[in-house]
């Protein structure tokens, strides 16, 4: 019987090699990968974060959260004022009335803001949610002026201890 289960065996491995051959035949030519283009704009979190420090300072009841860059430009600067307003500038090559667009993990807002000597400036009440998702953003969030660099800035402590001064 050893010879049966021999022939057996040989015909089954045999016939499952031709029909994994025959399909194999069967399938056109591969073709390569197609090449997918890499997206225009990237998210805004994936963008590198720009650099610099933040510096936190008082002048009389105000205070004040500054990013410089490495060379010490002042880039952008939140102020809670006396009054208890929150001021947010960012630099700006441009004289004109314009907007600032802040986007965080949870939010994306667009504040007019006015121009002053060299920056866009919008103004924000202390108790308005975008200051709380500026505050507890997870890492950074993003401020986009039309004809400006992007800024990346990380959520540090300085940001919400002048959001804290104004409340």
């Amino acid at each position: 019987m050893k010879p049966i289960y021999l022939q057996v065996t040989a015909a089954i491995a045999a016939g499952l090699g031709l029909s994994a051959s025959a399909a194999c035949a069967q399938q056109p030519a591969t073709q390569p990968p197609q090449q997918t283009a890499a997206p225009d704009d990237m998210s805004w979190n994936d963008a590198p974060q720009t650099k610099g420090d933040w510096v936190y300072r008082t002048a009389g009841s105000e205070s004040f959260a500054e990013f410089h860059s490495p060379t010490r430009e002042m880039l952008f600067q939140m102020n809670c004022t006396a009054d208890r307003q929150i001021f947010i500038a960012a630099a700006s090559s441009t004289l004109a009335e314009g907007a600032i667009t802040i986007r965080t993990e949870t939010q994306a807002r667009t504040l007019s803001a006015a121009a002053r000597e060299g920056w866009r400036v919008a103004v924000l009440r202390p108790s308005d949610p975008l200051l709380d998702a500026m505050a507890i953003t997870k890492g950074r969030f993003a401020v986009e002026m039309a004809g400006q660099p992007s800024l990346y800035l990380p959520a540090w402590a300085e940001v919400t201890r002048v959001i804290e001064d104004c409340r």
